[in-house]
């Protein structure tokens, strides 16, 4: 059964505070299988409550059994909407035993200061869990992501 199915019956704002009651026993099966395949994961991003606040947090999960989670900044004002989101203040890079990586949630791809700030910071491999689904969001989203062919005058 789908994780949102049992709570169809809430409005959204308390579905997806009620969802995130998921997120921790999530993280710690992405943390065993990380050790168990001897692998990095990096999750796609959840719902979390932190004093209160309802955030977007995707984490890297080491081989090691260690992991850290990354914020998103900017959420999408239909988040901000219905669901009562907002965005965190810090970003960071993270240390892995591949290279140092950098994780852009979702909308924050579109703010190129984020990535500029990554690879001012030495970010080798920058990571952008999303989710679009009309085909529509989905081809502009790609766009934004690759400005190249706006560089080009190609569209």
């Amino acid at each position: 059964m789908p994780l949102m199915a049992e709570y169809n019956h809430l409005g959204e704002a308390k579905a997806v505070r009620d969802l995130a009651k998921h997120t921790e026993p999530m993280l710690q099966k992405f943390v065993e299988m990380a050790m168990a395949y001897n692998t990095n994961i990096i999750t796609g991003s959840m719902p979390i409550v932190e004093n209160g606040s309802l955030l977007n947090v995707s984490y890297v999960c080491r081989r090691d059994g260690t992991y850290d989670g990354c914020y998103k900044i900017h959420p999408v004002p239909s988040e901000e909407s219905a669901w009562g989101m907002v965005g965190a203040s810090k970003i960071k890079v993270f240390d892995t035993d591949a290279g140092r990586i950098g994780i852009l949630i979702d909308y924050d791809v579109c703010f190129p200061e984020l990535a500029r700030w990554h690879a001012r910071h030495g970010v080798q491999l920058l990571f952008v869990p999303f989710l679009t689904e009309p085909k529509t969001v989905t081809t502009a989203f790609a766009f934004v992501r690759n400005p190249e062919p706006l560089r080009m005058n190609v569209m």
